[in-house]
């Protein structure tokens, strides 16, 4: 019987609702086993913006996907076999699962439209079922009928420079909401 393997990857600078549900969807619509969460070393959006530390993104992370910990995992792979492309992460994983293990990445609808772009894209879509997801406000309606709530790591960071941590207490899970308040 073949395993269905998802793979969450992202900068979760900081993790947000929309993330626990787009992963909650992949694990029920795709019908998924396992899903893995990588937070990304790097990010091809991130040229020129700080981000978080790596242990700190990890931690906030394991904080949000809590909820899910009967369903998934986060991995620190990407960190482990110092990656920054999502082909040599699918590579590694498959090494660890069994040959019948069917991969399935889980991508935001707007990374799936400049998926060709990717590095070796050819060969990753050979490797990888895509299950992209749509968010609100940042795809069309009719290509993705079930979208994520319109909440973006962005505005989470915008919302702590500006002191509105009623705005993100109503976006980030509790235990990420913890990490973001114990840094002041």
């Amino acid at each position: 019987m073949t395993n269905r393997i998802g793979i969450f990857g992202g900068t979760f600078d900081p993790p947000h609702i929309g993330h626990v549900l787009a992963a909650q969807y992949a694990i029920s619509m795709a019908k998924l086993d396992w899903l893995v969460v990588i937070p990304c070393r790097g990010h091809r959006n991130s040229k020129g913006s700080t981000m978080s530390p790596y242990s700190k993104r990890v931690e906030m992370a394991h904080a949000a996907f809590r909820v899910l910990a009967s369903m998934s995992t986060v991995s620190t792979l990407e960190e482990e076999i110092q990656s920054k492309y999502t082909i040599e992460t699918v590579e590694r994983l498959r090494k660890h699962y069994h040959d019948d293990t069917e991969f399935v990445l889980i991508v935001g609808a707007d990374n799936a439209e400049h998926m060709e772009c990717w590095h070796r894209w050819e060969d990753l879509k050979d490797m990888v079922t895509l299950f992209p997801i749509g968010r609100d406000g940042q795809c069309d309606p009719e290509k993705y009928p079930v979208r994520m709530p319109e909440v973006s790591s962005t505005q989470v960071r915008q919302a702590i420079e500006d002191n509105d941590w009623a705005l993100v207490e109503s976006v980030v899970p509790p235990g990420v909401l913890a990490i973001l308040k114990s840094e002041g």
